[in-house]
């Protein structure tokens, strides 16, 4: 597991630079998973390059999704594997984006599991939700700020797929960012604690420095929730 900026993910100076690296990666990850393996996502256009001795070339296709070899992704775009979990295809399906929210926190068992086969991402400047569905899930796409987009963002290597997903923290920032706001701290707590049932001792768990550095980005009143984080992160370094 790699973390863009290593020590601390948040290096404010190189903002821009790091958001260029988040849609490199996009593409980067997209040609790793689709050249030299046996089980891939494929374009419509490889399929053509594939298949040009067909007299049909659009007929061979549709044969092929009719018997289940190519499953269909989004226009143009197909995957060859249809036991692959779907969290694995969400940031090729729309993009630049990274698993966030639920999705994210579930995967680090701070939260129970989410709705079935419902991914939850992060992008920016999109300015409206998407949502996509197919065969391996619907796949829902939030916007986040551009200041805080590209900071703390993980990439995840297994068997062949190469993803994005949020660290605990930004995954957690990501979603109290998404709701609507709240009037304090109080309610912030019960989100945390009661809503979303994460255990008080795995939120005390996570990096806190991560957190109080990360809020203020997203510029909302749900981040009075900061108090608790700061707090709790100068009380830890008072008794180191």
């Amino acid at each position: 597991m790699l973390k863009f900026a290593p020590n601390n993910c948040l290096k404010h100076n190189y903002q821009e630079q790091i958001i260029v690296l988040v849609a490199f990666v996009h593409v980067v990850c997209y040609n790793y998973k689709c050249i030299g393996v046996d089980k891939m996502i494929v374009s419509i256009h490889q399929l053509k390059e594939k298949y040009y001795d067909y007299k049909d070339i659009n007929g061979k296709i549709f044969r092929d999704v009719k018997n289940g070899n190519l499953i269909p992704l989004i226009k143009g775009l197909y995957e060859t594997d249809a036991s692959v979990p779907g969290m694995k295809l969400a940031q090729f399906i729309y993009g630049p984006s990274y698993l966030s929210f639920e999705s994210a926190l579930a995967y680090y068992g701070l939260i129970p599991e989410t709705v079935y086969r419902t991914y939850t991402c992060s992008s920016y400047n999109k300015r409206k939700i998407k949502k996509y569905s197919n065969k391996f899930g619907l796949y829902v796409y939030r916007d986040v700020p551009k200041e805080v987009f590209p900071f703390c963002v993980n990439i995840i290597n297994d068997d062949n797929y190469t993803f994005l997903i949020a660290s605990p923290e930004k995954a957690l920032c990501d979603k109290i960012y998404s709701i609507s706001p709240l009037d304090n701290v109080d309610d912030i707590k019960k989100l945390i604690f009661e809503d979303l049932r994460i255990d008080e001792s795995d939120f005390y768990s996570l990096n806190m420095k991560d957190i109080a550095e990360l809020a203020p980005l997203y510029k909302s009143k749900n981040f009075l929730f900061q108090q608790i984080v700061c707090y709790n992160y100068q009380l830890y370094f008072h008794y180191i």
